[in-house]
């Protein structure tokens, strides 16, 4: 019987060598979803107790999320208040990000180091923050490959 391999990570400030586990917590199964499933999704909206459930795991704030979303915190809270689904782009943005905790979180092992990481300055991204790269779809994917280079123990 093969036994699995252990992935360890390391850096200055957090260390990232126990074992990759999932939370499921901050798993909300998008990234097991068929894309074909997750564009009919993104067609018809998510729904805003969906969005607050992201929001709520992602441990950025309401003003950072419509900052993201390019939406005023107003609008946001009218989508829960009228109880509709959200729009087609501003849906589409609350998955990438979805998709991105997910990942993060198979990478670190935990949602609290995803925290951590989202929200500390980084090297390869010339002293800025990943939150700061939330904004765009390109951002979203820059951090994507920074994941991917940490998963891997290339320098990020």
């Amino acid at each position: 019987m093969k036994m699995a391999k252990v992935k360890k990570y390391s850096t200055k400030k957090t260390d990232f060598s126990t074992p990759i586990v999932s939370e499921p917590s901050a798993a909300y199964g998008y990234s097991n979803t068929n894309e074909y499933v997750l564009l009919k999704v993104i067609r018809d909206g998510i729904s805003y107790e969906e969005f607050d459930r992201v929001k709520d795991n992602s441990g950025l704030s309401l003003t950072e999320w419509a900052n993201f979303l390019n939406l005023s915190e107003r609008t946001l809270l009218r989508y829960a208040k009228n109880d509709e689904n959200l729009d087609k782009g501003t849906s589409e943005r609350v998955i990438e990000i979805a998709l991105l905790q997910e990942r993060a979180v198979e990478v670190f092992g935990t949602i609290a180091v995803f925290h951590d990481w989202i929200n500390a300055p980084l090297r390869a991204l010339g002293n800025a923050k990943p939150k700061d790269f939330l904004d765009s779809s390109i951002g979203i994917q820059i951090l994507m490959n920074i994941l991917g280079r940490i998963e891997h123990g290339i320098p990020s």
